[in-house]
């Protein structure tokens, strides 16, 4: 069962608007699922293991906590054996409708074959709408509501990557709904391991995404990555126009502000060196956090950053310019400037003294 959930999401990716073409019989979906899912991911793996993974820019990514995508850990010849294993055996459809059971899923799958295009149109108790997937040699779109995911295959080690949604969107989850306003090119990415480079664009608009009595009101996302075998660089990177508001059972927990002083959005340069990351913000790097009740002591209030700062796992030297981490209690945070070293306290807060 480990691929369980992937399988289900790739199974759930592949097919739109399905037709009264040919039921997928057993021994053709399993074709079509080796031979075009298979290269598909297979492209998919090796761009983002060449592009991303192994490139200096990656490593920046990495050192500061941010996570690579996993497509280079998934080997596609698993996923595809477990479909064909679990849901696509020879005894398993019925007209082209195959279950989900075999992956510990409640639902079904529906198989249409159209010339080069096979369609899945997936249903699930886990879903609030059906998902439908369109697959072919080199590509595989997924529709659920309103928001359409691509992968195109551009060649075995270079892919793009899109997520839209031409009309408002609403969907659920599991416990999560997430509505947002539409955005016919809400991020677009592309992998190009040749180049040994990653880009991509996000143009978010206004998301609510609320989990329990839990809400998160975003005014909007935007930035323009750009990841290279020379670090990486983040543009025009914000939360949106306006204030960005977590509730709780409709009471306001935090209220969240990216540079309101120089029109919401700040550009990041940053570098790999041999332990660190080199980091310059322009103009600055504001982010002002209004908390509301009776937050910890600890929790931050505001970071800023003008200048280069270098950035360990576990320490932040200002090399010129200011960082300054503002706490609840005064006592906890630090405004430091060139020469000086912060560094995290276990006990919450930061505390900071010269650099060696």
């Amino acid at each position: 069962m480990r691929f369980a959930w992937l399988s289900v999401v790739v199974v759930a990716a592949c097919g739109s608007d399905p037709a009264p073409a040919v039921p997928g019989a057993p021994a053709d979906v399993q074709a079509r699922v080796t031979a075009d899912l298979g290269h598909v991911l297979g492209a998919a793996t090796t761009a983002e293991r060449g592009s991303l993974a192994l490139a200096p820019g990656g490593h920046a990514l990495a050192m500061l906590g941010v996570q690579a995508p996993a497509m280079a850990a998934v080997s596609p010849a698993d996923v595809t054996a477990q479909l064909n294993r679990d849901v696509f055996a020879a005894d398993a459809g019925s007209d082209g409708v195959y279950s989900l059971a075999g992956l510990g899923v409640d639902g079904t799958v529906e198989v249409t074959i159209d010339g080069d295009t096979t369609r899945f149109h997936v249903a699930t108790a886990q879903l609030s709408v059906p998902v439908d997937v369109e697959l072919t040699h080199d590509s595989l779109a997924a529709t659920v509501g309103a928001a359409t995911a691509r992968l195109d295959v551009i060649a075995d080690d270079h892919v793009t990557a899109s997520l839209g949604f031409a009309d408002p969107l609403d969907v659920a989850i599991g416990g999560v709904r997430v509505r947002s306003a539409p955005a016919a090119s809400a991020l677009v990415a592309d992998l190009d391991a040749s180049a040994s480079r990653a880009t991509a664009q996000l143009a978010l608009g206004a998301t609510t995404v609320t989990s329990g009595d839990s809400e998160l009101v975003l005014p909007g996302a935007t930035g323009d990555l750009d990841v290279e075998p020379t670090g990486l660089v983040l543009a025009d990177a914000g939360l949106g126009d306006a204030t960005t508001l977590v509730t709780r059972a409709g009471s306001p927990v935090v209220a969240i502000d990216v540079n309101p002083r120089a029109n919401r959005r700040a550009d990041l340069d940053i570098a790999p060196t041999t332990h660190a990351v080199e980091s310059v913000a322009t103009p600055e790097l504001a982010v002002q956090l209004t908390w509301f009740d009776a937050p910890p002591a600890a929790a931050l209030t505001e970071l800023y950053v003008t200048g280069l700062v270098q950035v360990t796992l576990d320490t932040a030297a200002v090399l010129t310019g200011e960082l300054v981490l503002a706490t609840v209690s005064p006592a906890l945070g630090v405004d430091a400037t060139a020469g000086d070293c912060v560094s995290r306290v276990a006990a919450g807060g930061w505390t900071m003294q010269p650099c060696d």
